[in-house]
């Protein structure tokens, strides 16, 4: 495991690669499934905190990179979501506030336009709530229905799915089956210590503990499907923090795992591969 720059780096330098037509042959490209889970930290074990219950996304860490330094661009989710999909800041474009749907500046595109151009299939599952309008053919599918199952045969895909179970409404949810005792909260210095505040944060933990599951569940269904070639698995959080008061609300997780699969058939089976040396040779 190492830590490296910000995950956003090595998806551009994918989409340089792919852009550049140096990866030409389907095979050659790399399958991308990307998991967010919305409004949460590195409130995980993988990142050192022994009162999360993280044992998945500890798992594809432990296989693959984590990323110890990984910041948003603002501490909620739509202006995060606004740089992530245009390579911009919200800022530049008048983007920055929430809902302020700005039209696209011109001659750029959101990024996955570029990958579709190249051949691959892009599907989103399903939040997009950016601050700009959509061009026409940003996806191929992006729906609660969107898969990347329904592409070609041997076409590579890039697909977003997309967990809200961890969103900041949840801490209002009610009723709530506890997982984590608010007794063993470590109440962080900006926050007063008092018996709302950590039953907000053991319920917290507890959503971030339901990502974990979907986040395994999501990988599992990828690995049930035999005909797949999979060669990039990519997770983490994309969107902002909770809205949380100092560094809190812009520190997001990523973690970063690659895997060969092929059919049953050749004896194959699903193994991590070395990581390094595939950033390595993607930064050349």
């Amino acid at each position: 495991m190492i830590h490296l720059f910000p995950r956003l780096i090595v998806i551009l330098c994918l989409l340089n690669l792919v852009s550049t037509g140096m990866l030409r042959a389907a095979d050659e490209r790399p399958n991308i499934l990307w998991i967010s889970s919305e409004d949460h930290g590195p409130q995980m074990g993988c990142y050192g905190d022994t009162y999360a219950t993280t044992p998945n996304v500890d798992r594809l860490a432990e296989r693959g990179l984590l990323f110890k330094h990984v910041w948003s661009c603002a501490p909620v989710c739509a202006p995060a979501r606004t740089t992530i999909i245009s390579g911009m800041y919200g800022p530049s474009m008048g983007a920055e506030h929430m809902r302020s749907q700005v039209p696209m500046p011109a001659n750029t595109k959101m990024f996955p336009q570029f990958l579709r151009e190249t051949g691959y299939y892009c599907t989103n599952n399903s939040k997009e709530d950016y601050n700009l309008n959509k061009p026409a053919g940003v996806w191929d599918e992006s729906s609660g229905k969107a898969h990347y199952k329904n592409r070609k045969t041997d076409q590579p895909f890039f697909a977003v799915f997309n967990a809200t179970v961890s969103h900041e409404s949840q801490l209002r949810k009610r009723p709530h089956k506890a997982i984590h005792d608010p007794a063993k909260v470590t109440v962080p210095s900006y926050h007063p210590d008092t018996p709302q505040i950590r039953q907000d944060w053991a319920q917290y933990y507890d959503t971030v503990t339901e990502a974990d599951a979907i986040a395994a569940n999501t990988s599992r269904n990828l690995k049930k499907q035999a005909w797949l070639r999979t060669r990039l698995f990519f997770t983490g959080a994309i969107t902002a923090a909770v809205c949380h008061a100092a560094n809190d609300g812009l520190r997001i997780l990523a973690c970063m795992c690659r895997w060969w699969f092929t059919s049953p058939r050749n004896g194959s089976t699903w193994r991590p591969r070395n990581m390094h040396r595939e950033l390595r040779r993607i930064a050349r």
